[in-house]
């Protein structure tokens, strides 16, 4: 019985094997001695080139080396030899040398095939080819000895990420997506499209086209087409009439035979200015407000208020007419005379998942008026009082409210127009119910005869009496939060920006501020009692700085500062300081950025900002009495350094860097207040030590129905700017 061995040949493992046959006939005996040799070891890929060696000359099969001279190699695949062109142009290479015949193929060359598998939903590919070398030698012993190599080599398995290519054309008005690089052992078997599974035919139902592309070496590629209009495909407003397309795909594949599912995951984005904006066309009429709004293109994105109290209509075809009779809610009036009534309505178009106004159109009227009254949210009463009905008739310019002080703000020859507030010219208030109703009369005083014992009169009697009723309790939706968080000494207000979409502890949800003013240009020393009094020509220093910041490479930018006379952030006056991050200077003031350097106390320069405000005259200048200093900040990222580095840019610019911030985490700040005296009052006003009480926080702490309504138009007219 034969056996093998295993001996080393050139540090190569050969297995060998030899055999005698006898071959028995009548009178003679024949044995005929064989044997067989083959190089056991595997083959090897170094990342581009599977090969293969064996030695070249297998000593079990030669009894003499000394003997042995080649006479051809030949290699080829799947047991036939190629030539040597055909083998050069597949890029196979053939290398002898004195003691080993090498075989290398690169990776994935013709004549070989693929194989894919799964291995932890990654895609993974191998490479796998039989190999044939013949080879034919001479001997002392024989002229010829042909012996052939049959070596199925193989790759290990190697990842490979197929690529996704958005060949996406927006002029066709769809998505055109490329998924490859697979073997024609792959199928595409299931879709999920932003969230919806479908199974091809489902999805080609639904107006998504499929299509595979065959590639001559082999593979193959999957190629989506998606219409924007497809109600798959997710569609987003984002501004400057731009849309935002996005398709999340959920490619389901698999192996064959053996059913090996793969999952890939792709997301496109698409934008393309093709929004059409709804029209609006307004006009008045004697007693009422209307618009006409006929439907854009993507009206499920908005929603319409009056003011900021949305309405409960939907854009749709051909058009709706809102008409607001006069005194609705939502009339802003501008001027309230005997020549009659000034109204302005804003009908706002709001992005219904950012809250932001993308659109407003404003209808002013002026509506003739003969008997008026109006009650403004802030307390404040209008009246016009109508005097012609008593016979013999009341001047009007002798009219009064139950406080005989308070006369006609305007009167002619019939009419008389008073303004006042309810807590003053002797206004009645109580409660009825869930209102809070305050009253006044319009009172003629008559003339009596003899003034020292009056017993007579030629005068009429006249009396009208005036009522306005205030809800005692209201609730009011809040588009966002104000927070002011009193320090002891810091004459500085916190605010915090709020989502109703985001409430985790996430940290950079949160930016904490903090404003102080320095006592010079310095920065080094800081006012810690307020009001602080400055002489009218003394700069003023301003010192913002980022708290428990995340990340040490982003940028404080301070984007609009302002001053105001009182502590509200939509006070009026306003005085521009600082706008989309340029400096303002008016006719009596200038302003300028302090540069900030790294410093045993500054360590993050780019985590504060410094600005100086120096007067310029004082002479008649409301701002030059009392005021408070107010900023809106911007944290940017580190990785939109570019923009961050560039703190004031052309206007005609400014749109596109306030896109790229849109996203960016924003906060108001407030300090102050300073109060400016003549020069030479500055050390008297602070000897005398009189310390007001903080009133930046009055309009938080305020109960009264009228504070409340003012603080939240305060704040949603602030939330603007952002």
């Amino acid at each position: 019985m034969a056996k093998s061995e295993v001996v080393m040949v050139a540090g190569i493992p050969v297995e060998a094997i030899r055999a005698t046959v006898f071959y028995k006939q009548r009178w003679m005996l024949l044995l005929v001695d064989t044997s067989a040799a083959c190089a056991k070891n595997p083959s090897v890929f170094d990342g581009t080139y599977l090969s293969w060696v064996t030695p070249r000359l297998l000593s079990p099969l030669v009894l003499h080396p000394t003997k042995f001279v080649d006479k051809q190699i030949k290699m080829g695949v799947e047991g036939r030899p190629l030539d040597e062109i055909t083998a050069t142009s597949r890029g196979y290479q053939l290398l002898v040398n004195s003691t080993a015949v090498k075989i290398s193929i690169p990776f994935g060359a013709v004549g070989g095939y693929r194989k894919s598998h799964v291995i932890d939903n990654k895609y993974n590919q191998m490479y796998a080819i039989d190999l044939f070398l013949e080879h034919q030698w001479a001997d002392d012993l024989w002229e010829v000895t042909q012996h052939r190599s049959f070596k199925p080599a193989r790759s290990p398995y190697l990842p490979e990420t197929p690529y996704v290519v958005n060949n996406t054309i927006p002029s066709e008005k769809g998505f055109t997506v490329t998924l490859g690089n697979f073997k024609p052992d792959v199928e595409l078997k299931n879709l999920t499209i932003n969230g919806v599974p479908l199974t091809l035919p489902e999805a080609q139902n639904r107006g998504v086209k499929i299509s595979e592309v065959q590639h001559p070496n082999g593979t193959k590629d999957f190629v989506l087409k998606v219409p924007f209009n497809n109600p798959l495909v997710s569609a987003e407003y984002i501004g400057a009439l731009i849309r935002r397309y996005t398709l999340n795909i959920n490619y389901t594949l698999n192996i064959v035979p053996q059913n090996e599912p793969y999952f890939h995951p792709a997301a496109i984005v698409c934008d393309v200015k093709d929004v059409n904006l709804p029209d609006v066309k307004s006009f008045c009429t004697n007693r009422s407000v209307v618009f006409e709004v006929t439907p854009g293109n993507m009206d499920s994105s908005w929603e319409l208020c009056i003011g900021s109290r949305p309405l409960p209509y939907t854009i749709a075809e051909p058009k709706i007419t809102i008409e607001l009779p006069l005194f609705s809610i939502g009339y802003i009036y501008e001027d309230i005379s005997l020549r009659g009534l000034t109204v302005r309505v804003e009908l706002n178009m709001r992005n219904v998942k950012t809250l932001q106004v993308e659109k407003q159109f404003v209808q002013r009227c002026p509506i003739p008026t003969r008997e008026l009254l109006v009650c403004f949210p802030n307390g404040v009463v209008t009246v016009v009082a109508v005097t012609m009905e008593p016979i013999p008739v009341v001047e009007p310019s002798k009219t009064t409210l139950l406080d005989k002080t308070c006369k006609p703000k305007e009167f002619d020859s019939t009419r008389a127009l008073f303004t006042f507030t309810v807590n003053t010219c002797g206004t009645r208030s109580k409660i009825v119910g869930n209102y809070l109703i305050y009253e006044n009369e319009v009172v003629y005083t008559r003339a009596l005869f003899p003034p020292n014992a009056p017993v007579i009169t030629r005068d009429s009697e006249y009396r009208l009496t005036i009522r306005c009723r205030y809800p005692l309790n209201d609730t009011v939706k809040l588009l966002a939060e104000r927070k002011a968080v009193p320090a002891p000494y810091s004459g500085s207000l916190q605010f915090y920006p709020y989502s109703s979409e985001q409430r985790g502890p996430k940290a950079r949800d949160v930016l904490n501020l903090k404003a102080r003013l320095a006592r010079d240009v310095t920065f080094s020393q800081f006012y810690r009692e307020f009001p602080v009094s400055k002489s009218g020509l003394e700069p003023l220093f301003l010192e913002v700085v980022l708290l428990h910041h995340q990340n040490l490479a982003d940028h404080l930018i301070l984007r609009d500062c302002w001053a105001t006379e009182t502590p509200e952030l939509d006070a009026t006056p306003q005085w521009d300081l600082v706008t989309d991050g340029c400096l303002v200077s008016g006719d009596s003031y200038k302003t300028r950025f302090h540069p900030v350097s790294a410093s045993a106390l500054t360590k993050s320069p780019h985590h504060l900002k410094r600005l100086e405000v120096q007067a310029q005259s004082v002479a008649n200048h409301a701002l030059w009495q009392q005021m408070y200093f107010h900023c809106l900040a911007v944290v940017c990222a580190s990785e939109k350094a570019g923009v961050c580095n560039e703190t004031c840019i052309a206007g005609d610019k400014r749109s596109a860097r306030s896109v790229e911030l849109a996203d960016s985490v924003k906060g108001y700040i407030s300090a102050g207040p300073v109060q400016i005296v003549p020069e030479g009052e500055v050390a008297s006003v602070q000897a005398a030590g009189a310390t007001p009480p903080l009133v930046p926080y009055i309009p938080v702490l305020g109960v009264a129905v009228g504070v409340l309504l003012l603080a939240v138009v305060v704040f949603a007219v602030k939330a603007t700017r952002c």
